[in-house]
């Protein structure tokens, strides 16, 4: 029974913060509704972005949780082979699923003949959001796992609903951070 207590509050504590942490970057999301506006099609994007760093963040952190488990990774063996592929594997996803995501926004958005960026803006915005949130979320995602570990907390418990939490922040953020790069080069009419 003590192994069940651990468990739920475990789960409890991690998903209670996922929850605040949610309401958090939809309050932050809504603060930004008028920059998506200076670029036609870019919130299309947000809740695939949003939704896909969480579905990569999560299967990162599950992995990473069973090579824990495992011995297969820790802060101790440092960065080894098994944390480095796992690592390529995030940023590959990041890398496919990122323009892919600008192209099927971009035909969506024609077919339906709403306003829309050129396909360039939007694969451009969606692959740089992509690969930045790639490289914020796995360090994060990382540390997490880590932390709760050597805290004595399980990883599987703790580390995927705060890292899916993380990755909609992380997500939101990045988007922006690449229309604003777009924006700044001064092609956003291409």
């Amino acid at each position: 029974m003590e192994r069940e207590r651990r468990i739920v509050g475990e789960v409890l504590a991690s998903t209670s913060l996922a929850v605040a942490g949610e309401i958090i970057t939809g309050t932050i999301l809504i603060s930004w509704r008028e920059f998506f506006r200076l670029i036609p099609g870019l919130l299309v994007l947000v809740p695939v972005a949003l939704d896909l760093r969480g579905c990569i963040s999560s299967t990162f952190a599950a992995r990473l949780g069973t090579g824990i488990h495992l011995g297969l990774v820790g802060r101790e063996l440092g960065f080894n082979d098994e944390l480095k592929q796992n690592i390529f594997a995030v940023f590959a996803q990041a890398s496919i699923v990122g323009p892919f995501m600008g192209i099927l926004a971009y035909a969506l958005l024609r077919a339906l003949k709403m306003p829309s960026a050129s396909l360039l803006v939007l694969v451009f915005i969606s692959t740089v959001g992509s690969v930045l949130a790639a490289c914020i979320q796995t360090w994060i995602t990382i540390a997490i796992a880590f932390l709760s570990a050597e805290k004595g907390l399980d990883p599987d418990n703790v580390t995927i609903p705060l890292c899916t939490m993380m990755g909609d922040f992380v997500a939101g953020g990045s988007l922006v951070i690449a229309a604003k790069l777009w924006l700044l080069m001064g092609i956003a009419g291409l």
